[in-house]
């Protein structure tokens, strides 16, 4: 705001602040409980346009009235990129015009609780990652070129670029060929972009009109929902009202409650804004106020009706497309009987539900055994999946679809080894193809006991196929099952289950990943990271200093320059020579806080090899959350090697084979228990990068030399200027010298007695 913006009083430039945390929160709410809000600002200046009124004939005024603005939550932003259109494994992401993310599915600003200190400050080149050898923060070209269009506020494209990324919490990769969109959305600093698959994410399932379809053949659209429980993609809009007074206790109670709304007469289809089809300019009408848009020029109309209580919008599209979906798998969780194979195979497995998620949010599923008491108080298969397209198992089958259309993708939770109640989940993907075009449409799947497909693995490798052959109940083999990962879905260790095998046979799988690599190693860089650290620590070195004479004399040196740089600045001496300008300030003071609330202290006890192994004190070290650059190496399957890899061994792995397990994701990994092995680990879990001992904040420096754009409407000065002399007046405070040398010197003299 200045008074040149005043003078030009054509232009109200609309400013955009950067991303922020609302950290609101009611005096007694647990520190630990906070949940943060992503926000911005959107502001416009407000000031008097009487530019031709003088108060005498040399005098112009030039007031400023104020700012009007608002805070927009980027999730309400999210939730207008239509994410069931960019479908499973695709997103909307908004790039700022110094190349920050505002939104992106791999934005992580918050972790347990703790807000990050970078949060709003993650480029474009830091969660966008090109598969290439690349080592961290080295930029790939095609990332830059794609980053430095989009600052630049261009429209334009980029397809097949080999990207990776990570889902399911880091702990899964996958390798995609995407197609890269982008546009600058108008009258923002922001440029929209929208990552695609390249094969599968290029078409979308459209329904037609299911609702009236429905109501002239008299079907109530609730009763396709029957027979099964069923959720809705809970950050996804199906319809609402536009005011809160209409309250619902779920997502899926406000879904029926609009269902049973559309079978009325007077029923509408109503947009939550609402577009003009003129041509010559854009209009725009959002709440109580419409803006015309025309070369540049702006004009207000705030004669619009508000919108009353009960008034309501939809998005047509997805709520037709969820009742296709609901009509189309009703048939298969009706709850009708089960035919004779089907019984058979929820017998031989103990399956437990069936499932199916689909492109419109819907997730319904139906449970084939009885509960038992300590299953009805658990958590129901919709409570823990409720985010369709994007959760791991949904993204998890597409991306196995590609590599084989009729393989079931077998997945355990991480900590099945720890539970006697661990379920096995196999999913698989449904493309439906028209006229040489398919696109993902759901994916259904199983869930079983682990206990019965452990013994029903156990069961069948247990039978020998020839007199002189081992088998798995032997104790010549230990076999393990794995995913298309490298995690262990069946050992005959219990205990095992869910865990990466690298951290169990890491020799075995050092020799799986080289040579014809059975697995892939695939290296993601995480610049979003948090390391816990001695908040106490000093030096990288455990090891003490050794103090010589020159060591002291070092230390007395600088001693000395602190203490006369901290009279000085104590002292201010500025004042002798500069006045002391006594004004009110445009702004407000800053005062930052650190916005780690971690204040968990865990103790170690400290060994002193000196006093035997008697009782030792305990060291009490807090541990505080500091942002740093980790590194993750995951295991993606090679099916084209895994069929070349053969019978081997090496110095340091025991005799081993790997075979995949057909029409599955699984591989079958047998190894000779009787030979000696190394002591070597494989690990998965996240490690922090050091750069060569330097603070992790300089390794991000290079980033401020990549381009970035400055904003438009910036008025900074104008000819009229000369004519305001309406100014803000101040008064000068000087310093009294000879009073002020006279205290110096005695409080000098009194410090320098004291010590």
């Amino acid at each position: 705001m200045a008074r040149p913006l005043v003078l030009q009083g054509t232009v109200h430039p609309t400013v955009w602040t950067p991303a922020y945390a609302d950290t609101t929160r009611s005096g007694d709410a647990d520190p630990q409980l906070q949940e943060y809000r992503i926000m911005v600002s959107i502001a416009v200046p407000t000031f008097d346009r009487k530019l031709n009124s003088y108060v005498t004939n040399e005098t112009r005024f030039a007031d400023l009235l104020g700012v009007a603005g608002t805070d927009v939550p980027i999730k309400d932003m999210e939730k207008l990129t239509y994410n069931y259109k960019s479908g499973v494994n695709g997103y909307a992401f908004i790039v700022t015009n110094n190349g920050y993310i505002l939104l992106h599915p791999d934005l992580r600003p918050v972790f347990r609780g703790i807000l990050k200190k970078n949060y709003n400050s993650v480029d474009l080149t830091e969660v966008e990652l090109l598969d290439d050898t690349n080592g961290p923060r080295k930029l790939s070209p095609e990332i830059e070129e794609l980053r430095n269009a989009m600052v630049n506020h261009s429209e334009g494209k980029m397809l097949k670029l080999r990207m990776k990324f990570h889902y399911d919490d880091i702990r899964r990769v996958a390798l995609e060929h995407k197609n890269y969109y982008f546009a600058p959305l108008k009258r923002t600093p922001f440029t929209m972009g929208l990552s695609l698959p390249d094969k599968y994410g290029m078409y979308y399932i459209k329904a037609g009109d299911e609702v009236q379809k429905s109501r002239h053949e008299n079907i109530s659209i609730i009763s396709y929902l029957q027979g099964s429980s069923w959720k809705i993609h809970p950050d996804w809009t199906y319809c609402k009202y536009h005011h809160q007074t209409h309250t619902f206790e779920s997502p899926e109670d406000e879904m029926k409650h609009f269902l049973e709304k559309m079978r009325g007469r007077d029923w509408v289809w109503a947009e939550q804004y609402e577009y003009s089809d003129k041509k010559d300019e854009t209009m725009l009408m959002q709440d109580s106020v419409t803006f015309f848009v025309d070369n540049g020029t702006e004009s207000f109309d705030c004669n619009r009706r508000p919108t009353g209580e009960d008034e309501y919008y939809c998005d047509r599209e997805l709520v037709q497309l969820f009742v296709f979906d609901a009509r189309v798998t009703k048939p298969f969780f009706s709850g009708e009987k089960l035919t004779d194979l089907e019984q058979e195979i929820v017998k031989l497995y103990n399956v437990t539900l069936k499932f199916v998620s689909t492109q419109s949010g819907l997730t319904r599923w139906l449970h084939l055994q009885e509960h038992t008491e300590s299953e009805e108080d658990a958590l129901d298969f919709g409570d823990l999946h409720t985010d369709s397209i994007d959760e791991p198992y949904y993204r998890s089958a597409v991306l196995h679809y590609g590599t084989d259309p009729a393989s079931y993708v077998f997945s355990v939770p991480f900590d099945a080894g720890l539970r006697d109640d661990a379920v096995v989940m196999a999913s698989h993907a449904i493309f439906p193809r028209d006229g040489g075009m398919e696109a993902p449409a759901s994916v259904v799947g199983l869930q079983f006991q682990h206990s019965a497909l452990l013994s029903r693995f156990i069961s069948i490798t247990s039978k020998k196929t020839c007199p002189t052959c081992y088998d798995c109940a032997s104790e010549e083999l230990d076999c393990f099952v794995l995913d298309n990962n490298g995690y262990i879905v069946l050992a005959e260790d219990k205990n095992l289950t869910g865990r990466f095998f690298g951290e169990v046979e890491g020799a075995v799988m050092d020799s799986l990943r080289t040579g014809d690599a059975v697995f892939k190693k695939v290296s993601i860089f995480d610049y979003q990271g948090l390391c816990l650290d001695d908040k106490n620590r000093t030096s990288n070195s455990d090891a003490n200093f050794i103090l010589t004479p020159f060591t002291h004399f070092k230390l007395l040196v600088q001693w000395v320059f602190g203490q006369l740089l901290w009279l000085l600045f104590d002292s201010n001496l500025s004042h002798l020579w500069y006045g002391t300008q006594a004004s009110a300030s445009p702004f407000g003071e800053a005062i930052y806080y650190d916005t780690y609330d971690f204040d968990d202290e865990m103790e170690f006890p400290v060994v002193d090899e000196d006093k035997g192994s008697g009782p030792r004190e305990k060291e009490e070290v807090t541990l505080v959350p500091l942002p740093c650059d980790q590194k993750t190496s995951l295991y993606l399957l090679q099916y084209e090697g895994l069929q070349k890899y053969k019978y081997t061994s090496d110095d340091c792995s025991r005799p081993h084979l790997a075979q995949r397990i057909p029409h599955t994701n699984l591989v079958l990994v047998v190894i000779n228990s009787m030979f000696e092995t190394c002591e070597k680990k494989v690990m998965s879990s996240p490690v922090e990068i050091r750069y060569n001992g330097t603070d992790p904040a300089c390794q991000k420096l290079f980033l401020n030399d990549l381009p970035r754009r400055r904003l438009s409407d910036c008025f900074s000065e104008n000819p009229l200027e000369h004519e305001v002399k309406l100014c803000g007046g101040c008064a000068r405070v000087k310093t009294n010298i000879i009073l002020f040398v006279v205290v110096w010197s005695m409080l000098y003299l009194g410090y320098m007695l004291h010590h």
